[in-house]
């Protein structure tokens, strides 16, 4: 029983990897930037949460395990994220 929690759970970090990845890679497609991969990572992970507030301001149910809208919204949130960055380095 630990040990198919144990599995899960590890699955569950790589599904954020990927997830991360592939939000911050068209995140900074659409911001114009060129990211490395770990960039794309972090973006992708840190944008997910900025969309998911973007989300919740324009009352966008985000509260399902994955979505198109869920993942849209975690592009805009990489892609406004990297345009902050950028703008302030």
């Amino acid at each position: 029983m630990i040990v198919v929690l144990v599995v899960l759970y590890i699955m569950n970090i790589i599904i954020w990897i990927i997830f991360g990845g592939l939000a911050g890679w068209l995140g900074s497609i659409l911001a114009g930037s060129d990211l490395s991969l770990f960039g794309n990572i972090l973006a992708g992970i840190i944008g997910s949460s900025i969309g998911g507030w973007i989300g919740r301001l324009l009352d966008i149910d985000t509260k399902k395990q994955f979505s198109l809208v869920s993942f849209g919204l975690a592009v805009l949130g990489s892609a406004v994220l990297i345009i902050l960055v950028n703008i302030i380095f």
